[in-house]
């Protein structure tokens, strides 16, 4: 038997997203480090931008959004988009963001 800590993989889990991940969300939206990557953002983002994007997130049929969990520990939020044909041609968009600094280069975002 090895002493070895688990692997990344095994921590990671996923959960479609809550209400009280609003706030959190939208934080870590408002993080110089991560809005750098994301040039159509206002920084810094408005809460009522972020309430729009919201809805859309959470009520679209041609979007998917999850929370990654490390442990129990809400990390980042991961997406995946897709034309509204879904034809094996569709156009998909995959995104991760991974709020949580202190995790920054352990591996989560590319497991």
């Amino acid at each position: 038997m090895s002493n070895a800590p688990p692997s990344v993989s095994q921590e990671l889990r996923f959960r479609p997203l809550k209400p009280s991940d609003r706030e959190l969300l939208w934080a870590w939206a408002n993080i110089p480090q991560v809005v750098q990557y994301m040039p159509a953002m206002p920084k810094p983002l408005p809460w009522e931008h972020h309430l729009t994007w919201w809805e859309k997130a959470t009520s679209s049929k041609d979007r998917i959004d999850l929370m990654i969990l490390y442990g129990d520990r809400a990390v980042g939020r991961v997406h995946a988009s897709w034309d509204n044909d879904r034809t094996p041609e569709a156009v998909v968009e995959v995104g991760v963001l991974i709020g949580a600094f202190d995790l920054w280069g352990k591996g989560i975002g590319t497991e």
